[in-house]
């Protein structure tokens, strides 16, 4: 398989093919963001021509707003366009003619959905329907709609709104997507005379990799068929089920940061998704103005912190850090070693935000079985303004992190989220990733150090990761440090010195 290297001068969205309207609420609803990335660039042209899209790209490229734009722009295209160009799969984008068909759609009269976007959480989802709400305030459910697993919001409520308002693009989860399929069958069978299906022309998986998973990045696909059978059994039948019965191929996009060649065989090859003309994209990373600053502290069980150790550096400490955490320690008395670890990123975070005057957000990075909620608590208890980034519990307004800018209401406050769940996110005001805990795989790190440093960011972004050093039997542990240290040497990343915290 060949990838095709991007080696494009970049210009703007308007050489993009994408439609003067929508053109026009991007500019409007997006204004840090003034260029195209050589990813989205690629992407959105590449999708217009009808091609399948296997898209590896940096994190921070904008694959996943390219991919929304891409599918908002395709889906366009009335009947009479896809008629006219049955006999070929490759379509040329005309934007004069897509100015006229685009104004001359009736959204009450879709029949049928467009566009189809899978992702592997809820959290990633409410990034594309916060970008489509921010696109179109007022009519947003009648181009995008979701489906998801909620404790609030009931399967058969979300089917309901679907067939209400049949959305050009329907963004979801599997589990989201297979419970709608239980609830209603007729939904997603092309066969049935109510499905919403039968005009849908592509199908896309956004972060592909965590969608099927693998531990191996070697040349095999042997690794594939041992994915956990969970998320086989509701994804595999899903697709497989869309694609297929059908006069016409459906158009194939898969991206991710970490499409490796297993994974792209895997498409290609066994499960045949990607076809022939599949266009594989290795984009160049964008120039995004900024330089991401990885740093990472050692906490000891006094409370003390100091800069993980390198070659060229010595170990330095923090008297303000430290007399705010004795001040903190006193007030809550002894802490186990995970409380130990959070009054450290509670206190650091304090003199971070006044070095920075409370401008730029924050987020801490928490393990998967972390509960947010404590967390929340505890901080709290410290006079620190902490929430959860997302929360599927709340309403969807309760997501002030993902906004173009910082209120004042939210100045000073730290977002949490899980490990798991920071894929795809997208804060423009985000400036620090503050990690609690090793992050042994390399991947992983990329991806969660991915929040900052990305398109439409300003700002001096900084990844910090906290690790325990503890005293076993009155010797010091220090396997979390060398943890960090040979996950820097693997992602061949220097980390440098805290300065604004650690001494």
């Amino acid at each position: 398989m060949r990838w095709s290297r991007i080696r494009l001068k970049i210009g703007s969205f308007s050489n993009l093919p994408l439609s003067p309207d929508l053109l026009n609420r991007v500019q409007s609803s997006f204004p840090s963001i003034r260029t195209p990335t050589h990813a989205q660039s690629e992407l959105i042209t590449r999708v217009s021509n009808g091609y399948d899209v296997l898209l590896k790209a940096d994190t921070g490229d904008g694959k996943s707003l390219g991919l929304l734009l891409s599918l908002l722009s395709q889906a366009s295209r009335t009947r009479a366009d896809e008629k006219s160009s049955s006999r070929s799969r490759r379509v040329t984008f005309d934007p004069l003619a897509m100015s006229t068909s685009f104004a001359s759609v009736n959204e009450d009269d879709r029949q049928s959905i467009l566009g189809l976007i899978m992702v592997p959480t809820y959290e990633l989802l409410r990034q594309y329907t916060f970008w489509s709400e921010s696109l179109y305030p007022q009519t947003y459910s009648s181009y995008v709609g979701a489906l998801y697993r909620s404790p609030n919001l009931s399967t058969s409520d979300q089917v309901l709104t679907l067939r209400s308002t049949i959305p050009k693009v329907l963004v979801c989860t599997p589990n989201g997507l297979a419970d709608a399929l239980a609830h209603d069958p007729s939904l997603f069978n092309i066969q049935a005379k109510r499905n919403i299906v039968q005009d849908l022309s592509c199908i896309a998986l956004d972060e592909v990799d965590a969608l099927l998973p693998s531990p191996s990045t070697r040349r095999s696909t042997r690794s594939f068929k041992k994915s956990p059978k969970k998320k086989k059994d509701v994804l595999y039948p899903l697709i497989d089920a869309l694609m297929g019965g059908r006069d016409r191929k459906i158009q194939f996009i898969a991206t991710s940061a970490s499409l490796n060649a297993p994974l792209r065989g895997h498409l290609k090859v066994e499960k045949r998704w990607a076809g022939p003309a599949t266009s594989y994209i290795n984009a160049d990373t964008s120039d995004k103005g900024t330089r991401v600053r990885h740093c990472c502290v050692v906490v000891n069980n006094r409370g003390e912190i100091r800069n993980i150790r390198t070659n060229d550096s010595e170990i330095g400490g923090s008297k303000e850090l430290q007399l705010r955490r004795n001040e903190v320690s006193k007030f809550l008395g002894e802490a186990n070693e995970d409380e130990n670890l959070f009054e450290s990123v509670a206190a650091a975070f304090a003199i971070w935000s006044a070095h920075n005057d409370n401008n730029g957000s924050a987020v801490l990075i928490v393990p998967s079985n972390a509960s947010i909620k404590r967390l929340e608590d505890f901080f709290g208890e410290l006079g620190l303004n902490a929430r959860q980034l997302v929360n599927l519990s709340k309403d969807d307004d309760q997501d002030e992190g993902l906004q173009e800018n910082v209120g004042d209401d939210d100045k000073g406050t730290l977002y949490i989220t899980h490990e798991h769940a920071v894929r795809g996110l997208h804060m423009p005001s985000l400036e620090l990733v503050m990690i609690a805990g090793p992050t042994k795989d390399v991947t992983k790190y990329s991806h969660i150090s991915g929040r900052v440093g990305r398109f439409g960011q300003s700002g001096s972004p900084q990844v910090v990761t906290f690790v325990r050093e503890t005293v076993t039997d009155d010797k010091i542990n220090g396997e979390e440090e060398k943890a960090m240290q040979h996950t820097f040497n693997r992602a061949k990343i220097t980390p440098e010195p805290w300065n604004t915290v650690v001494e």
